[in-house]
């Protein structure tokens, strides 16, 4: 049945251990010292810090470009309300002084 092709040998390394040391960047550690332990969380905390300001900057800039497309998309409809008001006071003006000068 086999037709002559050997079978591989059983895998020493379980597949939760093979995606585990696949997924790792170190997949054999050595045990961290306790100082090692410490920088390595300090740089971690270090990177995360950094990562909330910036997402905290963003956020504010994004809120800073909205309120400022806001206020230049209403300017530019108060123009237009103006213009439209305007137009239909000075319309029958401009129609009398035609008609009477």
């Amino acid at each position: 049945m086999n037709n002559g092709k050997k079978t591989p040998p059983p895998s020493l390394v379980t597949p939760d251990e093979a995606i585990d040391s696949i997924t790792d960047n170190t997949p054999f550690s050595i045990p961290l010292s306790q100082y090692e332990h410490n920088e390595k969380n300090k740089s971690q905390m270090i990177l995360t810090r950094k990562i909330l300001i910036q997402q905290r900057l963003m956020r504010w800039c994004a809120l800073l470009l909205s309120i400022g497309t806001i206020i230049i998309i209403w300017r530019y409809i108060s123009i237009l309300i103006l213009a439209v008001w305007l137009s239909t006071i000075c319309r029958p003006v401009l129609e009398w002084l035609v008609n009477h000068l």
